[in-house]
């Protein structure tokens, strides 16, 4: 299994959780979800 660190310095992170991040793009939100096993 491969991990990717990526750095998204003009995104504002809206919300941290355990096994989800969002993200506020202005009138969007990005919704990144991992499963860790």
């Amino acid at each position: 299994m491969h991990e990717a660190l990526i750095k998204l310095s003009l995104i504002k992170n809206f919300s941290r959780g355990k096994v989800r991040d969002i993200y506020d793009l202005g009138d969007q939100l990005l919704i990144v979800t991992s499963d860790r096993i």
